[in-house]
């Protein structure tokens, strides 16, 4: 009985593990929505004629691009692993 009892245990450990593991996409989408808030910000001070403000505009872009690009490779990435396990 106790063996029955562990396996059963282990399991409902197991699917525990998993579901902390995969990514949260509301996290994910909150997170690029602030990552891209830069870009939006340069698009308008280009329509705006703000030019004193590309070069800090630009860098921050930059930055919120390739943080949101390497947030959702990691998404994309670990959702194939999570549904082939």
């Amino acid at each position: 009985m106790t063996i029955l009892v562990t396996i059963e245990q282990k399991a409902k450990d197991l699917k525990e593990i998993k579901k902390a593991y995969k990514p949260m996409l509301t996290w994910t989408i909150c997170s690029t929505l602030v990552a891209l808030a830069p870009y939006l910000h340069l698009i308008l001070n280009i329509i705006d004629q703000k030019y004193e403000k590309l070069l800090p505009g630009a860098i921050l872009a930059a930055i919120g691009i390739i943080y949101s690009t390497v947030v959702w490779v990691f998404i994309f990435f670990n959702g194939v692993n999570t549904k082939m396990s």
